[in-house]
């Protein structure tokens, strides 16, 4: 599908005049430079791939999304040539609302409070905007980093967070993280993860950066500016964009025009019961698998995933007044599993061991 999207993009572009483009950078976007990425997927180095399930997936209201947001209870979604940004819920993928920019290559997107940031690729500027698209205030990333080819932006415990490739390909070395103040103070620089870094988000200990080269998502220690753990990212060759909802994170791809919700392991903020009021707890014994629940989480799913990341069950849990319940899985090997619940208010997941 990527494929014919790109062609009648570039036709389309060519024949109004916009621009004579010849390829596509490592984001699937429109470029001078023309991307090897959807048949060349260049390997982290000395880095074990991890695969984790996806939870949820739906359709990206963008065609050619670069950026994700998580901010007051809704997925914000930007892409190339849009000039709005899409509002969806992370229930049912349906968008609620769009906000104009003016915008062409926005290839980052977060919140300074409640106002939209936005990071412009051709400017490498970040327009700061209100919820009616009215522009509120500029930052040139020329004062902080003099970059090349910015991707990603989030905004976390007072900093910004962004990456610069240094190139619309990865032939170009060196590229980096940068982290700075709203007054434009730069606090980190260090060496990015991949070839090709393109979405980021912070979970209040780790930064999850996406490179497209390699297909991954991966854990970065700020402090020491290692690679803890990379995942394989979902949908194939550009997983462009990343953000973090408090218990897990979405990725958008350029490839698949897909948003995935997943959860990887050594991800923070998660499964705390005392800080969850709908708090549910999942155990094992045998070959059973025991939940313990309020109320609140009666009528929600119940995905079961094993090593490899294949369901293995899908169920729901019970209504009704009782606060527990149990289900037994026959024909199932020994091992290890993941055990996710949610509904349209919470997340949870718990990994397990099944042992006759």
């Amino acid at each position: 599908m990527k494929s014919l999207v790109l062609i009648l993009a570039a036709y389309f572009l060519i024949s109004t005049g916009i621009s004579a483009q010849e390829g596509y950078d490592y984001m699937g976007i429109p470029s001078d430079y023309k991307s090897p990425v959807a048949t060349d997927i260049l390997t982290l180095k000395s880095t074990q791939i991890l695969i984790t399930p996806v939870i949820k997936q739906f359709p990206s209201p963008s065609s050619l999304p670069t950026s994700i947001a998580f901010h007051d209870g809704f997925l914000w979604v930007i892409g190339y040539n849009d000039y709005v940004v899409y509002k969806v819920s992370p229930s049912t993928g349906d968008v609620a609302g769009t906000i104009p920019i003016s915008i062409q290559k926005p290839y980052g997107i977060t919140f300074l409070n409640n106002s939209l940031c936005i990071l412009d690729n051709n400017s490498k500027k970040v327009f700061v905007y209100t919820n009616s698209g009215v522009v509120l205030d500029t930052i040139d990333l020329a004062l902080v980093s003099n970059p090349l080819y910015p991707t990603g932006l989030c905004f976390a415990d007072n900093e910004f967070w962004y990456n610069d490739t240094k190139g619309p390909n990865p032939s170009a070395a060196n590229d980096s993280i940068f982290g700075f103040s709203e007054q434009l103070v730069t606090n980190h620089e260090f060496e990015s993860v991949g070839a090709f870094p393109s979405g980021i988000t912070y979970d209040g200990n780790y930064l999850w950066v996406n490179d497209n080269p390699s297909q991954t998502t991966n854990m970065l220690d700020p402090i020491s500016h290692s690679v803890v753990k990379s995942f394989k990212a979902p949908g194939g060759a550009y997983p462009n964009g990343v953000a973090f909802d408090g218990q897990g994170l979405w990725i958008i791809n350029n490839a698949s025009d897909s948003i995935y919700f997943m959860i990887p392991e050594g991800i923070t903020s998660i499964n705390s019961i005392s800080d969850n009021p709908k708090s549910i707890n999942i155990y094992s014994s045998g070959n059973q698998i025991y939940f313990n629940y309020k109320p609140e989480w009666a009528g929600s799913e119940i995905i079961i995933f094993d090593c490899t990341a294949k369901v293995i069950c899908n169920k729901t849990l019970p209504s009704g007044s009782a606060d527990s319940w149990d289900t037994t899985l026959d024909g199932i090997n020994n091992g290890i599993y993941l055990v996710c619940v949610y509904n349209k208010e919470s997340k949870f997941s718990e990994k397990v061991i099944l042992n006759r």
